[in-house]
């Protein structure tokens, strides 16, 4: 099981860059495999991102451990983003245009979970300093193997917290929804899907909602559900929109083949109780062709 929060993808007031932009010592730690390996906390250093440049650090979160990481630097000097992976799954991201952003990640599996912080400029953008610091927000139970972690949940600076059942959210940097987004108010919705046909590679559904609304606060939470015996049930439990205007949530979740069958029913349920208005642009409903498929990309 795994628990994501997201947060603001608001486009930044400032992207320049002032000064001189050096790389730092730690390079070259721009991909997973060259990643620096954090290997003891607190992790405090002084850092610069140029020139299009990513800084990669792999921490082992330990069962019941809560890891935070936090960028500070100057917004106007260039605006700093990051987010948090397991392997190439994107699980959380803050990328607010304040002066730090902050993930947090809690393991509450039973072995020990090896997870990535992603740090990186905005659109490539450069800053030639930003302070890094890791540390342990809670102590861990006890440790007995490093894999992939069975459950994790990463909070941003939203303090939202939300669950999934599943690490399956979009590759790389991006969250790509096909269709027309919709704007809507509803106490509640309902995105159905189900199968006419099916994908071989599995399917990805994959769902954008964009909060549109300049009054802060009001959950809106999006959940996976399947039909079983008539009744809905948890697929991919809930994750949760920030709070504030222009935050956004991608919320995607694979779907094997052997579900896909014509009695098969999906939805994802968006609670909305306070009425706040959010948009929302998901793929196709109804699978009719391979054109509709979208294979479930490699690990």
């Amino acid at each position: 099981t795994t628990t994501t929060t997201t947060t603001t993808e608001a486009t930044p007031t400032t992207t320049t860059t002032t000064g001189s932009c050096q790389p730092d010592n730690l390079e070259d730690n721009d991909s997973r495999n060259t990643a620096t390996s954090v290997a003891s906390l607190p992790y405090v250093d002084s850092l610069s991102i140029c020139d299009d440049d990513s800084d990669y650090f792999a921490v082992n979160v330990c069962p019941g451990g809560q890891v935070q990481a936090r960028a500070t630097f100057e917004h106007s000097k260039g605006d700093i983003d990051m987010q948090l992976l397991i392997g190439s799954r994107i699980l959380a991201r803050s990328t607010s245009t304040s002066d730090s952003e902050v993930l947090t990640v809690r393991n509450t599996g039973s072995s020990s979970g090896l997870v990535y912080f992603q740090v990186f400029g905005y659109r490539g953008v450069s800053n030639p300093s930003y302070q890094l610091n890791i540390t342990q927000l809670q102590d861990c139970a006890t440790d007995t193997t490093t894999e992939q972690p069975t459950t994790t949940e990463a909070t941003t600076t939203t303090e939202v917290t939300s669950t999934s059942t599943s690490t399956t959210f979009a590759d790389e940097d991006t969250c790509t929804c096909t269709g027309v987004p919709s704007f809507t108010n509803a106490r509640n919705r309902n995105y159905n899907l189900r199968f006419r046909t099916t994908c071989p590679g599995g399917h990805r559904a994959t769902f954008c909602l964009e909060r549109d609304d300049d009054r802060n606060g009001g959950a809106i939470t999006a959940e996976f559900q399947r039909r079983v015996n008539g009744n809905f049930q948890v697929y991919q439990a809930a994750q949760s929109l920030g709070t504030s205007d222009g935050d956004t949530l991608c919320y995607s979740v694979d779907i094997p083949v052997a579900l896909q069958g014509r009695s098969e029913r999906f939805r994802l349920r968006v609670r909305n109780n306070n009425r706040r208005r959010y948009s929302a642009q998901v793929g196709t409903s109804v699978i009719r062709s391979a054109s509709h498929c979208n294979p479930v990309p490699s690990a």
